[in-house]
């Protein structure tokens, strides 16, 4: 049962593996081919600007509260109640998914430094690609439904089932408010599906080395703690002789 469980857990890992290279290839591929997509993301802006109303965009900027500063603060007090229960791997699960999310977005805003649109609703002082709104909340949402799953496989269901049509809620909200171009609502779920699988596959042997390392000495304390047998050269001198009672004197 040991041999299938392990067997089980490196299947896991290949398709998470696998999961992370394509989707970053595919997030690299939509970050270089963006010139491509020029004439399709001018469409597509123009478009929306068509169907704007006033009771729209009020909509539109309720749902746009809810970005990755906002996911972030949520993270905290859910990782926190999570490390009350004695739940440390998911708390640490939750919370590294999140800090991965802002350091890689971070990341990917300042070195592609894709200028957003001229005519967005409102006002966004950092970068445009890829969107932070899509990729967090597919983050954020993909994890509490793994740690869900772990537990109670029913409501993993209910949130894996709300997740696809969230993220396209809050892409289309992005797109109508044009705070965004196409290519970066599309390049936002391959980037999240990946920091999904990395904080999957690293999270976990981090915590592990963490806990290793408060008491490194811990595996060897125990090895000490039991007796060592004593060498044939300790026998020699703490045994006694088989017979006590036999006593020689020399006159």
């Amino acid at each position: 049962m040991k041999h299938k469980g392990n067997n089980r857990k490196s299947i896991n890992q290949y398709i998470l593996i696998a999961v992370a290279v394509s989707a970053l290839i595919c997030f690299l591929a939509i970050a270089v081919a963006r010139p491509c997509f020029d004439q399709v993301n001018a469409a597509v802006n123009l478009w929306v600007t068509g169907i704007q109303t006033e009771g729209l965009t009020d909509i539109a900027k309720a749902i746009d509260f809810f970005d990755t500063k906002v996911l972030l603060i949520l993270t905290l007090p859910l990782a926190g109640v999570l490390l009350w229960k004695g739940h440390t791997d998911k708390a640490g699960l939750l919370a590294g998914a999140m800090g991965i999310d802002a350091l890689l977005l971070e990341a990917s805003k300042t070195l592609i430094a894709s200028p957003r649109p001229l005519n967005s609703i409102l006002v966004d002082v950092d970068n445009s690609f890829p969107s932070g709104h899509v990729t967090s909340i597919i983050v954020f949402g993909g994890m509490l439904t793994y740690l869900a799953w772990q537990n109670r496989k029913t409501i993993s269901k209910l949130c894996a089932a709300a997740i696809g049509p969230l993220a396209a809620i809050v892409a289309f909200d992005r797109l109508y408010l044009n705070a965004h171009w196409l290519s970066d609502v599309l390049a936002a779920p391959f980037l999240a599906l990946f920091i999904i699988a990395v904080t999957i596959l690293i999270v976990p042997l981090l915590l592990h080395w963490i806990k290793m390392g408060k008491n490194p000495l811990k595996s060897s304390a125990k090895r000490d703690s039991h007796p060592k047998k004593p060498t044939l050269y300790g026998r020699a001198i703490t045994r006694k002789p088989q017979n006590s009672t036999a006593v020689t004197t020399d006159a």
